[in-house]
């Protein structure tokens, strides 16, 4: 007895058919046509003339390493279950298309100054679960509702609509026909499950004046449920959509592409959603390779390109939300991890891993070689041929294969790959092999042709700056070991400069000038207990820090002084006792912290669960910027009770809120939202910071 899975997935699109391309049946020799099958660009970066040479090397890759990449944690756990399958897209009901006069736009004259989503890049938004466009402030929750308020004046603080966002989903989604069964011979025992929607990830919201654009990652599979009634839940395949609404709640599009989302951008200036997301080479149903797929149909091959080891479509989407058109490509590599995009048309993705891609193909019994004709676009041709065995086939026993892919996976390992974006076409313009771990977007900086990367080597346990040109991504310096047995908390880059946090048992923040690129210099460096996790400029030589003191359970706020001759001084700090913040996060938390510039006032979300005072808020802190001088104003209570009287049920409610609250503001006007499924949206005055008015009666505190 062994388990299959049959038929079909459907997903319905709202614009155009997927339009699969015909494959060939795989065979010994997949590739039967040794001319003109793959492309290389000046940069050595390959792409591929057809499907067909894509699959035949993946398909190597994976019959190879099937086992190791099993154990190693890849996703095709379901091989050892036996399950196999295919996954097939067809169209379905278009979105009626709405134009903007019919929908209520939100018109720009007169509005007043609001707040913005605290971001890397000046032009270049990032998504968050709370935005305003100084009328309107929408809040996307972790059940992918969407909750509209008209927020201004605050006076007719008033819910325009909260809808579920999930309908959209399964109105314009047929849903996964894919049957989960159990197969003896040629009989079907019993069928296991129904392919469907199994949850979605509501990742955030961008605002114009003009609509909503929501981005949510959705997981399909199957659930089943034993006999004994243990329930067993399969998931399948991820796919990421963006939906754009008015301010009504009327669906105006969507879009869908294949993969869960990485990180997403929204350029301003060309009205660009820009996603990354990530998809398997092979979905968890037998390792059969699939193309990296949109709503328009999957990637060009030509557009798909081999930067690494092959394990992952990183698929990359310029999507134009005023005319609703997309342009995509994939890198094929590892795993992707981080993305940083200094401008609308450039992007820099970085995946774990690196290996020379000579090395790999040989590896896995793919020669080629470049042939001097050239095509229209300029691209070398190149010759692809499969060895009837791979190089490593005949010598590798499990072990080795696993070996070799752990290797080529190595954590301390990235690639840096450069993408471009030239009249709507996506290419790779340069890659970069780059040791040591980069987790966070604000390691990566370019500026004037170079671009400044902070590196954490987990081999040696050092901290070092790599520096690059931009263009070529050739080292230009390097400045190793700049701390040993330190693990990176902050770094910001501010020009020439570079201000970076490491923490063991005490708080280096260092001053590094990076006026001449081919050398640079510490110059300043401050040790202190505690350490600082966000750094956020007031400008080049004020800062403000935000992290745990020398007592961790207290949050620091702390400001800087860079002197002339290089020394940091501190100003001035301020504890929140007992606290935590979502700004402390590694992943996003600078988008919770909000410089409220107009009034003078850091504003961060905090919450307490388990002292004495449980509670979600806002904390409010007055910072002189001439003086540096802190003063913490008031803590801002959303939900708050005393720890002896608490129960069970105000415990959960007060705990489904972490990490759920933000600050915002409109004019003279400070909001507090809370992202949950039971949104509160409260005004407060933003001098005397006393309540205006509240979307619903408050929590009672206790």
């Amino acid at each position: 007895m062994f388990l299959v899975i049959i038929a079909s997935f459907q997903i319905a699109t709202n614009i155009h058919p997927y339009n699969k391309q015909e494959t060939t049946q795989q065979s010994n020799n997949p590739i039967q046509n040794e001319k003109s099958l793959a492309l290389i660009n000046n940069n050595g970066v390959i792409s591929f003339s057809n499907y067909q040479t894509l699959k035949a090397i993946l398909s190597r890759y994976l019959n190879l390493y099937k086992s190791a990449l099993i154990q190693y944690g890849s996703p095709y756990y379901l091989l050892l279950y036996g399950i196999t399958g295919e996954l097939e897209q067809t169209v379905g009901t278009p979105v009626p298309t709405m134009t903007a006069a019919e929908n209520g736009v939100v018109g720009s004259s007169g509005s007043p100054s609001y707040s913005k989503t605290n971001v890397q890049v000046s032009g270049i938004d990032e998504e968050d679960i709370a935005k305003t466009n100084g009328k309107y402030i929408a809040l996307l929750s972790r059940n992918s509702t969407l909750i509209v308020y008209k927020a201004y004046p605050p006076e007719e603080l008033a819910k325009a609509y909260s809808i579920s966002l999930i309908q959209f989903i399964e109105k314009y989604v047929t849903g996964p026909n894919l049957t989960l069964a159990v197969i003896q011979g040629n009989k079907t025992v019993e069928v296991l499950g129904q392919i469907h929607l199994l949850s979605t990830d509501p990742r955030g919201l961008y605002i114009t004046n003009e609509s909503i654009i929501a981005i949510i990652t959705g997981t399909y599979g199957v659930t089943y449920t034993y006999s004994n009634g243990f329930r067993y839940i399969v998931p399948v395949k991820m796919v990421t959509w963006v939906l754009k609404l008015d301010f009504k709640g009327n669906l105006l599009n969507a879009y869908w592409v294949d993969g869960e989302l990485v990180s997403s951008r929204f350029a301003t200036a060309t009205h660009d959603v820009v996603l990354v997301t990530r998809e398997p080479i092979a979905l968890p149903l037998g390792g059969s390779p699939v193309e990296p797929g949109t709503i328009n149909g999957p990637v060009l091959p030509q557009n798909i390109y081999l930067v690494g080891l092959p394990n992952f479509y990183s698929i990359l989407t310029w999507l134009n939300i005023n005319d609703w058109t997309a342009s995509n490509a994939a890198v094929l590599g590892d795993r992707a991890t981080t993305v940083y995009m200094p401008s609308p048309n450039t992007l820099y993705l970085v995946a774990r891993s690196f290996q020379d891609i000579a090395v790999i193909l040989e590896d896995i019994g793919v020669k080629y070689e470049a042939h001097p004709a050239t095509t229209e676009n300029g691209l070398n041709e190149v010759y692809i041929s499969i060895t009837k065995t791979a190089a490593t086939a005949s010598t590798s026993n499990q072990k080795g294969e696993q070996s070799i892919v752990e290797s080529y996976s190595s954590v301390n390992n990235f690639t840096l790959v450069e993408i471009e974006v030239n009249d709507n076409e996506i290419q790779v313009a340069a890659t970069a092999n780059i040791t040591g771990y980069i987790s966070k977007q604000w390691q990566i900086d370019e500026y004037n042709g170079t671009l400044r990367i902070v590196t954490y080597d987990l081999d040696k346990k050092s901290v070092s700056l790599l520096i690059l040109n931009s263009t070529t991504l050739n080292t230009i310096s390097k400045l190793s070991d700049i701390a040993v047995n330190e693990r990176i908390h902050a770094v910001r880059f501010i020009g020439d400069r570079l201000y970076l946090v490491t923490y063991r048992n005490v708080d280096p923040l260092f001053y590094i000038d990076l006026s001449n690129p081919k050398n640079p210099r510490i110059v300043g460096y401050l040790k202190a207990p505690g350490f600082d996790d966000y750094i956020h400029p007031i400008n080049s030589t004020l800062l403000i820090g935000v992290g745990r003191g020398e007592d961790w359970r207290n949050i620091r706020i702390s400001t800087y002084r860079i002197e002339p001759n290089g020394t940091i001084k501190v100003l001035s700090r301020e504890s929140i006792e007992h606290s935590w913040s979502p700004v402390l996060s590694s992943s996003g938390g600078h988008k919770a912290f909000l410089f409220y510039g107009e009034k003078g006032l850091i504003i961060i979300p905090v919450q307490d669960l388990y002292w004495k005072d449980i509670y979600v808020g806002l904390a409010v802190v007055k910072i002189n910027e001439t003086t540096g001088k802190l003063e913490v104003l008031k803590i801002l209570k959303l939900f708050s009770t005393n720890s002896t009287a608490v129960t069970q049920e105000t415990y959960q409610k007060i705990y489904r809120t972490m990490n759920r609250v933000r600050g915002l503001y409109i004019d003279n006007v400070l909001y507090m939202v809370n992202t949950e499924a039971e949104p509160y949206v409260i005004a407060y005055n933003s001098t005397t910071l006393t309540p205006i008015i509240s979307s619903q009666p408050a929590f009672p505190v206790k």
